[in-house]
């Protein structure tokens, strides 16, 4: 940049004369062996030698305008640690409080979004895509199904095994905990429906799955965990429903499923 003065009489007037900046210069010497330079596509902070932590590789930050990449490790940490200062094997380190359940000042990492990891997650327990609960619906009914009689009538059918040739568990899943769920109501305030599973194959019902309701409005019932309620192997099961006692209405099912939470 240039600066001209011209005096005339008493007035003096000054005028800026800028110089066109190459498309890559230095702007700002940051410390030692810091510098930070840029042009049209960003901002770059390089670190070199002594400018480095501990005398590792060069550390260098781009900031491409609404992204910023970097070649060196992180660490967000209060205590002012750098990575490798945390593990000689850590690249990336987010200090935070651990066990807290409560209070106003839990220093908790919160991410706002969905998280996808590609890798294996490591704590306590070692987390991975063979352990981390994986709900599924083994089977659904939708749409009305109703029945008028005191005798259980099958509103629905559906295969399942844990284990085995068959089995429906998804790879590395080796646990599984299971819930029977329907949408229940009835057409007459007296009147009891009583929905459950029944092994087709064994000729017996799923034991702790019988469920029942009573009135006009719809009902959300769900059972207990049924692990160890389901026989080995695969299995053909009916969903059965009722009315407790004849002539006073209409049991109506709008929905029902089995629901799976592999580990």
């Amino acid at each position: 940049m240039a600066i001209d003065d011209q005096s005339r009489g008493r007035r003096t007037y000054s005028y800026f004369r800028t110089q066109p900046r190459a498309a890559a210069s230095t702007l700002l010497i940051g410390g030692t062996n810091v510098t930070i330079t840029g042009d049209q596509n960003g901002i770059t902070i390089s670190a070199t030698g002594g400018g480095a932590v501990s005398g590792s590789n060069p550390g260098l930050w781009t900031d491409g305008g609404g992204k910023i990449r970097t070649t060196g490790s992180v660490a967000l940490d209060s205590s002012g640690r750098y990575a490798p200062n945390v593990g000689t094997d850590v690249y990336l380190f987010v200090s935070g409080s651990i066990g807290v359940a409560a209070g106003t000042n839990r220093n908790v990492t919160v991410f706002g979004g969905d998280v996808v990891v590609s890798g294996s997650i490591n704590g306590a327990v070692a987390l991975s895509s063979s352990n981390i609960p994986l709900g599924i619906d083994s089977f659904g009914i939708a749409g009305t199904q109703q029945t008028d009689q005191t005798q259980f009538t099958s509103i629905g059918s559906f295969e399942f095994a844990f284990s085995g040739a068959d089995s429906m568990a998804p790879p590395l899943s080796t646990t599984y905990q299971a819930y029977f769920e329907s949408l229940v109501e009835t057409t007459n305030s007296l009147c009891v429906a009583e929905i459950r599973l029944y092994n087709v194959s064994t000729a017996a019902i799923v034991t702790n799955s019988m469920q029942y309701m009573s009135g006009t409005s719809l009902t959300r019932l769900k059972t207990g965990n049924l692990t160890g309620s389901f026989a080995t192997g695969l299995n053909l099961y009916d969903v059965q429903l009722r009315l407790t006692t004849a002539s006073v209405g209409v049991a109506i099912c709008k929905s029902a499923k089995l629901r799976v939470y592999w580990s």
